[in-house]
């Protein structure tokens, strides 16, 4: 083999290692970035999971709060029956009153 060649080799062996080098460099950064994206990935499943209570928990507060509405209006409507009756009575007690009155009278 010639001399230039050898060195044209001995050049690319030495690029090629460098190479090497920085491919290994790489991979470690590659590997630091894969842990932090694994973590990320972690916080995320804890997240998920805190979201999923939050609309639990918010479902939850809706369905209690439709019963209160529920509620409500069943006492509405109690309140308008005993209004009525409240009006039939004292209709009448007059009308007894009157009768009562007249007869006394």
């Amino acid at each position: 083999m010639d001399k230039e060649t050898k060195q044209m080799f001995e050049l690319v062996l030495s690029n090629l290692g460098k190479l090497a080098d920085k491919f290994e460099a790489f991979e470690e950064r590659f590997d630091v970035f894969g842990e932090k994206f694994d973590a990320f990935e972690e916080r995320l499943d804890v997240f998920a999971e805190k979201l999923d209570e939050l609309q639990d928990r918010q479902d939850d507060i809706y369905r209690t709060l439709r019963a209160i509405e529920h509620k409500n209006e069943v006492n509405g409507a109690e309140l308008e029956h005993l209004k009525v009756r409240n009006a039939k009575v004292e209709g009448t007690l007059r009308k007894i009153s009157q009768v009562i009155a007249e007869n006394v009278g």
